[in-house]
């Protein structure tokens, strides 16, 4: 009997009562999300483009709005440059692992006509 009470095989009355209670509020045919109050799309992957420059920068963040003006007023080395620069590209995720991986894929590629191609088929 200590084996099964050590391997949880055997549990007391009191043990199975509490355990086998269905949770107040809960419904297992619907099992609750977070993901359902909260706005779908919070991350995004973003092209800018600098006229003064004549370059675009690629990016991704959770706050697009935000994350332009910093841009724009000189808080991002790597952009300080180019200003103004103006958003031509937005793509919406659920999940910031995804925004970042279409960021890198873009950078990957190395290439304008890929940049351009993908912004003209979004303005469309």
């Amino acid at each position: 009997m200590i084996l099964l009470f050590l391997f949880g095989v055997w549990r007391s009355p009191v043990a199975r009562f509490v355990r086998d209670e269905e949770a107040v509020g809960s419904n297992p045919i619907t099992p609750t999300s977070f993901t359902s109050t909260r706005q779908s799309m919070q991350f995004y992957t973003y092209i800018l483009f600098s006229k003064s420059t004549n370059r675009y920068y690629i990016g991704s963040t959770n706050n697009l709005e935000r994350r332009i003006n910093e841009h724009n007023s000189r808080h991002t080395p790597s952009t300080r440059n180019g200003i103004p620069w103006q958003l031509v590209y937005s793509k919406g995720f659920d999940l910031k692992f995804d925004a970042t991986k279409f960021e890198l894929k873009i950078k990957k590629m190395k290439s304008r006509i890929f940049i351009e191609k993908l912004i003209s088929e979004a303005a469309r």
